[in-house]
């Protein structure tokens, strides 16, 4: 049992350490000390879930341990904003980065999610100045908040849900109908809470947005089983697979190489194009040339921001089917 706790927290604080030295890169003259990155929030709420189950395994009582852990972290959480002091009348939210005022429920209860004015807000004021810094922390411009981490492990819970009831022994049409169920109960319940006890956010992660993403999560789970397992069309997952083997690798070349990829491609396909042209149209009369409009350039025109993204992740991607045929495979 030590060894495999040593192995938990181990693994937490490299996604921990990992996610913060990803966030300062580029032109940060020292490190950023800050823990929203993605990475940084799977390892804080790891070791909880992991956690959670054990207990159920041990109790052999998986689905109530689940549920009350659910409730636990979700209500819980909800009830840590719900409770939080309104900023007071003469507050200035330019401090907060907000110059128009509390931003964007400003009234009732939601007003307890605004942003850079809530709960989690005061928490990262406190928790992030502990750290040296040049000067002191203030606010996120995204609004993004250190305790997203706690939510969140809802999320991951839901995942060992799914996990659990694809590795059981039920059928797989009950399986599936298994997931749309769950599915359907989600995005229900997830948009009645946003619509009643808090608003849906993703940037903060709220309990009803938890819930909510959930049920679309299951749903498209539901759908890659039925078409992976049930029909047994595997190939449409290899794509996927690739990614899913060097995840890892994957977040860190998006984080560190998407902007110099994305560059080193517009400078070695747009520029070819123009040139190419320029020298076709050289070559013909003035009412034959060739008129092309920004959309037919490789990176221009209003569909830029796709190609441009397409085709660095298509770059990845052939780095990662590189690996996956060399058997290379990197995990944390």
């Amino acid at each position: 049992m030590l060894r495999m706790w040593f192995h938990v927290l181990l693994r937490s604080f490299l996604l921990i350490a990992l996610g913060i030295f990803l966030r300062s890169t580029g032109k940060k003259d020292q490190t950023n000390f800050t823990f929203e990155d993605v990475i940084t929030q799977i390892g804080l709420g790891y070791p909880f879930v992991f956690l959670v189950f054990l207990v159920a395994q041990r109790l052999n009582a998986k689905a109530v341990v689940y549920f009350l852990a659910l409730a636990a972290i979700l209500v819980g959480y909800w009830a840590y904003f719900a409770t939080w002091p309104l900023p007071a009348a003469d507050f200035d939210y330019g401090d907060v980065g907000l110059h128009t005022g509390p931003w964007p429920w400003h009234e009732g209860l939601f007003a307890h999610w605004s942003k850079n004015t809530n709960a989690a807000q005061w928490f990262d004021v406190w928790f992030l100045n502990l750290f040296w810094r040049s000067e002191p922390w203030k606010f996120n411009g995204g609004g993004y908040l250190t305790l997203n981490f706690v939510p969140s492990m809802a999320t991951a819970i839901f995942g060992v849900i799914a996990g659990e009831l694809l590795r059981g022994s039920m059928t797989k049409g009950t399986k599936f109908l298994s997931l749309l169920a769950l599915s359907a109960a989600c995005l229900a319940l997830g948009a009645y809470a946003g619509d009643t006890v808090c608003p849906i956010v993703k940037r903060i992660w709220t309990p009803s947005w938890a819930v909510y993403s959930a049920g679309w999560t299951f749903l498209l789970l539901a759908l890659f089983y039925g078409f992976v397992d049930c029909i047994g069309l595997k190939w449409l997952a290899f794509p996927l697979v690739l990614v899913g083997m060097n995840s890892i690798v994957m977040y860190c070349m998006e984080s560190l190489l998407k902007g110099w990829v994305g560059a080193m491609l517009q400078i070695n396909l747009t520029v070819p194009v123009h040139k190419l042209i320029d020298k076709i149209n050289q070559r013909l009369p003035q009412d034959g040339q060739i008129v092309m409009h920004d959309a037919w350039y490789s990176f221009a025109g209003v569909y830029s921001p796709i190609i441009d993204t397409c085709s660095v992740l298509l770059v990845f991607w052939l780095i990662c089917f590189w690996m996956y045929r060399r058997k290379i495979f990197i995990h944390l």
